[in-house]
């Protein structure tokens, strides 16, 4: 899950620092190492050094990266389809309502 999320990110916003992969993936940091060093073993990631920052890397996804992201997408976004088609509901409605439901939960109190 930690390694989708990563992806996921890494694919959405473009290059990210750890600490900054940490916030939008909602993951602890060193989790975020962890993970960014096994995506990074498989040839999915690659960390730069920064521009701004000689200390900093920056972490971005390579092309086998960028290709397994899309494949993952496809099969997520199918298995979406069916899973709204099996529930015989409206399909945005549902979404919308999930989506406020996760920010009322994650809202500080």
């Amino acid at each position: 899950m930690s390694e989708w999320r990563v992806l996921a990110v890494l694919d959405s916003y473009g290059d990210r620092s750890i600490t900054e992969l940490a916030v939008e993936t909602k993951l602890p940091q060193p989790t975020v190492t962890h993970t960014v060093a096994r995506l990074e073993e498989r040839g999915d990631v690659e960390r730069q050094r920064s521009d701004t920052d000689g200390r900093q890397r920056i972490v971005a996804l390579t092309p086998s990266g960028t290709a397994m992201v899309t494949s993952l997408i496809k099969r997520a976004r199918q298995r979406e389809n069916d899973v709204f088609a099996g529930l015989g509901v409206d399909r945005e409605e549902l979404r919308d309502g999930l989506r406020q439901l996760i920010e009322t939960i994650e809202a500080p109190s």
